[in-house]
């Protein structure tokens, strides 16, 4: 989601693909769910798995789809084919970008194929060439509550998003909470109805941390374009990197269980609220 406009807004690193394609329907979801959050963003897609399997299959060819090298240094960003333009960076880099959402993860950071943390990599090198002004969020883990928060969910500069109901109450597969006490943050991700692939007006139902991300990421993107209209000269900047974002969440979210937050924006939407909305963002930055 994007700062600078181009007429280029797909990119596959798995394939060689140039039309957009989707081979099992989770990406096209996604996508849909972005839009439907925040309709006025511009959206970048990069593909870097043929399928969800492939996360699982191939960790380290996939990783590596997530990060780019360097000519000087090796950071690894998003891809594999093209060393120079790889998917992070071509996010970030090339358009500007101001989210980043990643319904995908890993039960721990892969390596790639000559052992590098690529990604860790790759999300270091983004924050640092934007000023921090990044924002990215990925799905915890659809595992349940045996299983711990998958990477990059767990990353310190990530917003690791869990699914909850229309009412706000953590649901679903979601990990264990960290046993670090720290509040984790949920959106809507139970039955959640989402566009398919094909040419035909046919709804597809997701539920998990998936599209829970996805929304998460088109809220983000929603109170940025706000920020970027109704204060231009950048006096709530600070709400555009990880630490000023965290702490606008943790004024906007309702407490629906202990530790367990969930983010909406519904009470902002009517324009006599937007002062509250101002406010919040004035703390945060």
């Amino acid at each position: 989601m994007r700062k600078n406009a181009s007429s280029n807004h797909w990119k596959d690193f798995w394939g060689d693909e140039q039309v957009p394609c989707d081979c099992d329907g989770h990406g096209t979801s996604m996508l849909s769910l972005i839009c439907d959050a925040a309709p006025f963003a511009e959206i970048f897609v990069a593909r870097i798995a043929g399928t969800s399997c492939d996360l699982s299959e191939n960790p380290s060819i996939t990783s590596e789809n997530l990060a780019k090298v360097s000519d000087e240094v090796e950071y690894w960003l998003f891809g594999t084919k093209d060393l120079s333009t790889q998917a992070i960076h071509w996010a970030v880099s090339e358009h500007g970008v101001d989210v980043i959402s990643m319904s995908l993860g890993w039960e721990k950071e892969p390596l790639s194929r000559n052992g590098r943390r690529v990604v860790s990599n790759a999300i270091s090198e983004a924050l640092g060439s934007q000023n921090q002004q990044v924002l990215f969020f990925a799905a915890t883990s659809n595992d349940g509550s045996r299983s711990q928060e998958w990477f990059p969910a767990n990353h310190r500069n990530v917003f690791s998003i869990r699914a909850t109901d229309a009412d706000g109450y953590h649901q679903g597969p979601n990990a264990a909470l960290p046993g670090s006490g720290e509040i984790v943050f949920g959106t809507l991700g139970i039955e959640v109805p989402t566009a398919s692939t094909g040419n035909t007006a046919r709804i597809a139902v997701r539920s998990g941390a998936s599209p829970a991300t996805a929304i998460a990421a088109g809220l983000a993107a929603l109170v940025i374009g706000y920020t970027a209209v109704n204060k231009p000269c950048g006096t709530w900047d600070n709400v555009r990197t990880h630490p000023g974002f965290q702490q606008f969440l943790y004024m906007v979210t309702n407490t629906s269980e202990s530790r367990k937050r969930f983010f909406t924006l519904e009470g902002f939407y009517m324009q006599n609220h937007w002062p509250n909305l101002d406010h919040h963002l004035g703390i945060a930055s």
